[in-house]
């Protein structure tokens, strides 16, 4: 685990694979405390870890965060004063529960001293774990614990037949990638974001050098001669460039160059010597030389100036072409069966909410039927899939989906997954981030 993974989660609110702590208790933020204390922290500490891994939650893998509150609002990261090693988890852990529990613990320093942390918990499916000795008083030999949503509770008859009972399918729905990842989140924007970021953080340089050549350019006198009145063009001769520019053609370049953090004086642009030397037809400087035949004393200031205008417009044609892409994400849905049972006779909904929409063809509307496993068309801009029969391990996937949106905001699917032999439908949020 990595730190950026910790940061990841942050993003979610507790749930039946998620639970934060402020704090472990004083028996373990505390040194120095009695054995009794200390025991009662560590068991607490225990039962919540029994409780995440013995969860329904279809996630194999479960997160423990020590050092952030839960808010309303969101996660607060208040750090936790005392660091912990992963051997001292592992001590603890030892011989005290059938089947062991599988956990690692991650830590990062934060600010002031503290410490952040998270507990990762790796699962398999249909497997229980009951105390095997008991500790203190929140830890009793035999007692299974549960999580059900964010509530940590006794399992009671109806959590023992579920977790002893038989085997349960278990649908998984989420964002797969091309490293093999795994998600609910796609982070199409940021990944858009960072490169735009790059390339903003790599232009202004470029950018600098340039301006500091138009303006030793413009500092230079003017060499003798006549100043030309026509250029020829494709068309003939042409009005040279005036000796003063328009106001509106200046404010829109001094614009885009101050969003690339480089200011030029509005002085710059209104040199009569420099300008009126140069043979050039205004008001397109944005074209291409071809476009003309300049010669002349000033020729050397509007190269300069076409090769900063190029800069920019191929800059921003880069960044218009990555918003374009962002808001056709290239993204890939997976459903797996994380259960030990197979899903039968399984059917997926998906309901796009906000700004987002499937853009299908107009021949996948109008064609009758639905072949299984095939995402067509559903209504009120939905789509759906008939799943069939999963097996445990089984999996669904669809590339590319036909989904737009707009770019910078997010965007959420929304699913539910309905089979036979399901108790209720398996809803969630899928986030595009």
């Amino acid at each position: 685990m990595h730190f950026q993974d910790f940061q990841s989660l942050l993003g979610y609110g507790e749930s039946d694979w998620l639970d934060y702590k402020a704090a472990l208790g004083p028996g373990i933020e505390q040194p120095g405390l009695p054995k009794e204390v200390r025991a009662h922290a560590q068991a607490e500490l225990l039962k919540d870890l029994m409780c995440l891994a013995n969860s329904p939650a279809p996630r194999r893998t479960r997160y423990l965060v020590r050092g952030v509150k839960d808010r309303p609002d969101g996660r607060h990261v208040v750090g936790a004063a005392r660091p912990l090693d992963d051997a001292d988890v592992q001590t603890w852990l030892e011989g005290r529960f059938d089947p062991p529990l599988q956990v690692q613990y991650w830590q990062w320093p934060w600010a002031d001293g503290t410490f952040v942390g998270v507990f990762e918990l790796r699962t398999a499916p249909g497997v229980v774990h009951v105390p095997a000795r008991s500790l203190g008083q929140a830890l009793v030999e035999g007692q299974v614990w549960w999580r059900r949503g964010s509530r940590n509770t006794l399992a009671g008859r109806e959590g023992l037949q579920v977790l002893f009972g038989p085997p349960q399918p278990a649908p998984l729905v989420g964002w797969t990638f091309s490293d093999g990842g795994w998600d609910d989140r796609a982070f199409v924007d940021p990944q858009v974001n960072r490169v735009i970021q790059d390339g903003r953080a790599a232009l202004p340089p470029r950018l600098e050098e340039a301006v500091a050549q138009l303006r030793a350019l413009a500092a230079r006198p003017l060499p003798s001669g006549d100043v030309p009145d026509t250029v020829l063009g494709l068309s003939g001769p042409q009005p040279a460039v005036p000796a003063v520019l328009d106001p509106a053609q200046v404010k829109v370049l001094r614009s885009r160059l101050a969003g690339w953090g480089v200011q030029v004086p509005a002085e710059a642009f209104q040199m009569r010597g420099v300008w009126a030397a140069t043979p050039h037809v205004w008001p397109s400087p944005w074209q291409a030389l071809g476009q003309g035949a300049p010669t002349g004393p000033g020729l050397a200031w509007y190269e300069a100036f076409a090769a900063l205008v190029r800069l920019l417009d191929g800059h921003a044609r880069e960044v218009e072409g990555l918003k374009q892409s962002a808001a056709r994400p290239r993204v890939t849905l997976a459903v797996r069966n994380e259960g030990v049972g197979a899903l039968v006779e399984g059917h997926l909904q998906l309901v796009p909410v906000g700004n987002l929409r499937f853009n299908f063809g107009v021949l996948a509307r109008v064609l009758p039927g639905q072949s299984p496993r095939e995402l067509r068309p559903g209504p009120s801009g939905s789509a759906q899939v008939m799943l069939g029969t999963l097996p445990p391990q089984g999996s669904w996937t669809a590339g590319n989906l036909p989904l737009e949106r707009a770019w910078g905001e997010p965007s959420v699917l929304r699913y539910e997954v309905t089979a036979r032999n399901l108790r209720g439908a398996v809803r969630g949020d899928l986030v595009i981030a």
